[in-house]
C-alpha cells in the first residue's frame, strides 16, 4: 500500500510532486513546510531567506531566487535551452509543467517534467542507452499498483548525475520527471 500511496500522490497532485522534486534536487533550497489545504510550500534558501509560494507558482515559473553571491535559481517554466546538451530528453516531450535551473559556479543542476507518448519501458530503454553512451552507471527500481507503473532510474559518472522518474497510466501520456546535476 505504501507504493500505491506514493503513486497516487503523484497522480493526484503533480504540481506538488514537481515542487517537492524541485526543492529536493536543488542544493540551494530546503523545504520548511507544506500546506496541502492551501496548496503552498514554505522554502528556505541557502542564505536563510524564507518564502511561501504555491505549488502552482513553482509549476508556472513564478519564482527566481538570487543568493548573496549573485547565483540565480529560476524555478518554474524556465528556458529549457539552459539544460546542458548531455541531458537526454525524449524527442516527443510535451506539456512541461515544472522546471528549475541553477548555476552556483561550482555545480549546474536542474529539473524538468513533461509527457511523452512513449511507453514507460521504451522510455527506460531510451534513457539507459543515452546514459550508457555517456559512460554513466545506472540503478533501476520499479513499482506497479492498480495499473499505474513507476520506474525510477538513476545514472552517474564523470561528475554528472541524472535521475528520471517515469510514471505510466493506461490510456494516458507517460509522465517523465528528469533531474540533472553536473560538477564544474
Amino acid at each position: 500500500m505504501a507504493i500505491w500511496g506514493s503513486v497516487k500522490g503523484i497522480l493526484d497532485n503533480p504540481e506538488k510532486t514537481a515542487a517537492e522534486m524541485v526543492v529536493k534536487m536543488n542544493p540551494e533550497l530546503e523545504t520548511v513546510s507544506n500546506n496541502d489545504d492551501k496548496g503552498e510550500m514554505t522554502i528556505r534558501t541557502k542564505d536563510g531567506k524564507e518564502m511561501t509560494l504555491s505549488y502552482k507558482d513553482i509549476s508556472e515559473g513564478r519564482l527566481e531566487i538570487t543568493d548573496s553571491e549573485g547565483n540565480t535559481t529560476r524555478i518554474g517554466n524556465t528556458d529549457l535551452s539552459q539544460v546542458p546538451a548531455w541531458v537526454p530528453r525524449a524527442s516527443d516531450l510535451t506539456n512541461g509543467f515544472s522546471t528549475y535551473h541553477s548555476d552556483s559556479g561550482r555545480q549546474i543542476s536542474g529539473q524538468f517534467s513533461g509527457k511523452s507518448s512513449m511507453s514507460p519501458e521504451d522510455l527506460r530503454s531510451f534513457f539507459e542507452a543515452e546514459a550508457s553512451s555517456l559512460g554513466m552507471t545506472s540503478n533501476y527500481k520499479s513499482s506497479s499498483a492498480n495499473g499505474v507503473s513507476v520506474l525510477s532510474l538513476t545514472f552517474s559518472g564523470g561528475g554528472k548525475s541524472l535521475t528520471v522518474v517515469i510514471t505510466g497510466k493506461p490510456g494516458e501520456a507517460t509522465l517523465v520527471n528528469t533531474a540533472y546535476s553536473q560538477s564544474k
